[in-house]
């Protein structure tokens, strides 16, 4: 018997030790391939482009699986995609941007590249997303007239947490007390800067005013401000209002740690690709004036990364590393260490990362990401080649390189494998219509033929009959009673269709091909019968021979398979492989390889 193999297309036809094509099929076992599914609906259709997907478990147990397109955020109900995006207007995501989904606690919370903030949903409270940063409150103190100010005199400010800390005009620098000078600045910058030294505040002064910020955001007239005087002489003050929070935008977002942090970003200081954002410790919501003292209070800080270029991705635990940063040209590791450091950064691997943002995908403590040279997995101490001599030549030469922002990886943790969707040969305007995927335990490849526009790793919602009804009658339901994914919180890979409708891989399955290795030698030999070893469905055979290596390819027509499990044939040749065709909706499991029935040509 001749097994199938593994999928090397990268391998020569002639003493390749593996299959030359494997198509619509799962890399199941070291010796057998299994059937892929077609799509199955199970939600109702976006009005646009899918732009990203994730799904999420809250502390109570429920699903939540949320979607985007280029100007809106869904949440999925039991069949029905529902508009939860902000209510202050839609969002803009540029052709090459996605959005990304993370969770933290219960709080979920996406970013779309530079055009807007990121967005902020509390699983189980909310019902629209908000903008994850936010407003912090300010007050300003105004130093009227220098000379008036007497020994003694204080501002009171009361923080949110409603504690008191007061500074004092006094004849000499010390803790908490400011000079009173008869002219200049010089007492707005003395209580800026006593303001300034405290964690619960940070200050900044412009001419004879103090700006007051207070270092928790999103707290809006519970902090007070107040010159204690009953007749203050010298001194304005107003309570804290409304005032500017600080603008960040991302295309990379992770969870590290107890952090929540950003790549890629659009800040103050315009847009620096190469820039990492972290926020404030357990806390998603603290992103404070980098370097105030606010911000080192709570550990919120940023790093520009000396090389690689821009950041493409970002993860969280992998190879016991705290997180990984995964720029163009370079990997980074992030290890938390503490205030005032907060993460060491250390560059792992130069020269080499991602060449498609989305491509990169974190399961458990080790990580896969398409590179300029193919696939690599990562476990920390470094890069692993996984596709070299395989199908990574397959590979980059059917990638429409237009189109390298549509390549997506998702990963099915409980089959081991990794997925990735890329718009290859004869795609329409870049929408993907391949998918590569990778068994991670065996080491094994295989391809199929989807069309798709998004795909993502999801978690089943659990339905009752009732809530069967929304996808159709018996005939359209797509997915048997039994199937497992109705039970709910199981991992499943999920995709939105040419119709922009989310999708299981749950339906019948697709036609499958898969062709042996070419053998032969130098003599001719007499192909008498094909029996292909696949445990089910409706088999055909073809065989595609020449007689020398410089020769073209003949092929002969299908033949199905007779009673005794053989398709016959009459061929006379040197070198032959056998093509096994599965029709599509067949039910079978394994497909391992053929037995074939040859002689020596010109005997009997």
């Amino acid at each position: 018997m001749f097994n199938f193999g593994p999928f090397l297309p990268d391998q020569a036809d002639l003493g390749n030790a593996g299959a030359t094509v494997a198509t619509n099929v799962l890399p199941k076992t070291t010796t057998t391939y299994a059937p892929f599914p077609s799509q199955s609906t199970v939600s109702n259709a976006l009005s646009n482009l899918p732009k990203g997907g994730a799904s999420f478990v809250q502390s109570d147990g429920t699903v939540n699986t949320f979607s985007a397109d280029h100007q809106d955020l869904f949440k999925l109900g039991t069949a029905t995609f529902a508009n939860v995006s902000r209510q202050s207007g839609s969002y803009t995501v540029a052709t090459t941007d996605h959005v990304n989904f993370i969770n933290f606690g219960n709080r979920v919370i996406s970013v779309n590249g530079h055009t807007d903030p990121p967005q902020s949903f509390v699983m189980g409270t909310d019902s629209t997303f908000t903008d994850l940063l936010k407003t912090q409150a300010t007050c300003t103190i105004t130093i009227t007239a220098y000379g008036d100010l007497a020994n003694g005199e204080k501002v009171r400010l009361v923080a949110t947490d409603q504690t008191t800390h007061d500074f004092t005009v006094g004849s000499s620098p010390g803790s908490g007390t400011f000079v009173a000078a008869t002219s200049n600045n010089q007492t707005a910058t003395n209580l800026k800067d006593q303001i300034h030294a405290n964690a619960k505040f940070s200050a900044t002064v412009a001419s004879n005013v103090v700006t007051v910020t207070q270092a928790t955001a999103g707290i809006k007239g519970q902090t007070t401000v107040a010159v204690t005087d009953s007749s203050p002489v010298g001194m304005t003050a107003t309570n804290f209002v409304n005032g500017v929070s600080y603008d960040i935008r991302a295309k990379a977002i992770a969870v590290v740690k107890d952090f929540v942090v950003l790549g890629n970003i659009y800040d103050g200081d315009g847009t620096t690709p190469n820039r990492i954002h972290w926020s404030g410790i357990n806390d998603p919501t603290s992103w404070l004036t980098v370097g105030s003292a606010a911000a080192a209070a709570v550990q919120s800080d940023r790093q520009d990364l000396p090389v690689g270029g821009e950041v493409m991705a970002i993860t969280g635990a992998i190879g016991g590393m705290d997180g990984v940063v995964f720029c163009k040209k370079a990997i980074y590791r992030l290890s938390y260490v503490g205030p005032p450091t907060i993460f060491t950064i250390q560059e792992i691997e130069r020269d080499r990362g991602p060449m498609a943002r989305n491509s990169v995908v974190n399961v458990g403590t080790f990580g896969f990401y398409l590179g300029e040279e193919g696939f690599w997995s990562f476990t920390g101490a470094g890069s692993k080649a996984i596709g070299d001599q395989k199908v990574d030549r397959f590979f980059l030469n059917d990638l429409d390189q237009n189109y390298i922002h549509r390549v997506y990886g998702a990963a099915d943790p409980v089959s081991k494998m990794v997925y990735w969707a890329y718009p290859g040969a004869n795609n329409s305007d870049g929408q993907p219509n391949k998918i590569i995927v990778y068994n991670w335990a065996i080491d094994r490849w295989a391809t199929a033929d989807i069309t798709q526009e998004y795909m993502f790793r999801n978690l089943s919602v659990s339905l009752n009959l009732e809530d069967l009804d929304s996808f159709g009658n018996m005939e359209t339901l797509g997915v048997s009673l039994d199937d497992p994914s109705w039970i709910g919180g199981l991992t499943s890979l999920n995709s939105f269709d040419s119709d922009y409708k989310l999708c299981r891989f749950t339906g019948a399955n697709l036609a499958a091909t898969l062709e042996t290795q070419e053998i032969g030698g130098t003599g001719r030999i007499y192909v008498n019968a094909i029996r292909p070893y696949v445990d089910g469905g409706t088999v055909t055979v073809k065989l595609k021979h020449r007689v020398a290596p410089g020769d073209s390819v003949t092929e002969t027509s299908e033949n199905s398979i007779d009673a005794d499990g053989q398709a016959h044939f009459t061929v006379s040749t040197r070198f032959v492989r056998a093509q096994v065709n599965v029709a599509a909706g067949g039910t079978w499991t394994h497909a391992q390889g053929v037995d074939a029935e040859t002689a020596a040509d010109g005997s009997a």
